[in-house]
């Protein structure tokens, strides 16, 4: 189950105020898209020890994560960002995993309303 502080539906109707649906489905494909890649990104760049990888993948889904008002991921990518740029690799394997588990919360419901939103 998704939290409120999870993810605010709220977001959807106002940017549907900024630009209709159409930008609510597009902000929508564009995070179930991209996200996975970033995660995965990431997952490798802690695998390999690459922090730049790490840090850039991170910033990448603090961003996206606050577009849609994400505040857990956004979040937990801001930390994996602060470990990845201090190259502070013990804390970066658990918060990957928290990050990826918080992504599983959320994607199902952010699915759901892409679907209801057709197009």
């Amino acid at each position: 189950m998704v939290v409120a502080k999870e993810f605010d539906e709220t977001v959807l109707t106002r940017l549907e105020k900024i630009g209709g649906l159409p930008l609510v489905r597009r902000m929508l494909d564009l995070f179930l898209e991209h996200a996975p890649q970033r995660l995965e990104s990431a997952r490798l760049g802690c695998q390999t020890g690459d922090m730049d990888a790490v840090s850039r993948a991170a910033h990448s889904l603090k961003s996206s994560a606050g577009h849609l008002c994400l505040v857990v991921l956004q979040e937990l990518a801001e930390d994996m960002e602060r470990l990845a740029t201090a190259a502070q690799h013990e804390g970066l394997v658990g918060k990957l995993r928290d990050l990826e588990e918080a992504f599983a919360r959320v994607t199902p419901v952010l699915t759901q309303h892409r679907s209801a939103l057709g197009g």
